[in-house]
């Protein structure tokens, strides 16, 4: 596939777009605390954490970590087994609150994102899928800024089915009247890049988030460190 036919990039949001340590931990912290908290044991947020792939010892998420990859509602659904359905369903507005607002204060891969994008605007239609839902995926672009450079966001929830299968890439093809042969898919994780395999589309990995290299080489066309990079390749 020749980049120089490509006109349209797909973007994964975490790990891709922004740090994904640096801004799902503190929420993650919250998210179990108070789940822990109404369960009455105060040993549950660790558990919590750890399921979701939590490395106390670092501080950090493990590479290939359930919380950087599962749909929101795949975890809330593990998390429900290890307490009460009853426990997470009630608690859901306030869990959808601690993630919300800390999506305000999202930190970004690489600096001056809105420069880099406002560069990229100028070649090709962008575009975000995520695993995340889409009201946290607007969110996330409208407080880093790129809002404005963007015409698709897509989440787990918007009805075009999930990584890997190629719907997201279709439905930003239609959009953007592009062919998949015209789209880059740009991501962390394996299933952005079996994704774009999938569809048709060329699959540009990022060392940037919760993926080993290892991990990524076996499925990207392109394997670069972070989206900063992208210009060297695509430009």
């Amino acid at each position: 596939m020749n980049v120089r036919d490509i006109k349209g990039l797909l973007f994964d949001k975490d790990g891709t777009l922004i740090d994904f340590s640096a801004s799902w931990l503190k929420p993650m912290k919250d998210v179990t605390g108070l789940i822990a908290t109404h369960a009455g044991r105060a040993d549950l947020k660790m558990e919590l954490l750890v399921d979701g792939g939590y490395e106390p010892e670092n501080d950090s998420w493990a590479k290939d970590s359930a919380i950087a990859f599962e749909t929101s509602e795949t975890i809330y659904k593990r998390w429900a087994c290890m307490t009460s359905p009853e426990l997470i369903e009630s608690l859901m507005p306030e869990i959808q609150a601690i993630i919300f607002k800390s999506l305000e204060k999202a930190v970004p891969v690489v600096e001056n994102m809105t420069g880099l994008f406002t560069r990229l605007t100028r070649h090709y239609t962008l575009g975000v899928a995520s695993m995340d839902d889409e009201i946290n995926v607007r969110q996330t672009l409208n407080g880093l800024g790129l809002h404005q450079h963007l015409s698709f966001y897509c989440g787990a929830d918007s009805g075009f089915g999930i990584k890997p299968g190629p719907g997201m890439v279709f439905a930003f093809c239609k959009q953007a009247k592009l062919a998949p042969e015209q789209v880059a898919v740009v991501g962390d994780a394996a299933h952005d890049l079996k994704m774009a395999s999938t569809a048709g589309a060329l699959a540009i990995g990022v060392l940037s988030g919760a993926s080993s290299e290892e991990t990524l080489s076996e499925h990207a066309d392109i394997l670069i460190s972070d989206i900063g990079d992208l210009a060297q390749h695509l430009l």
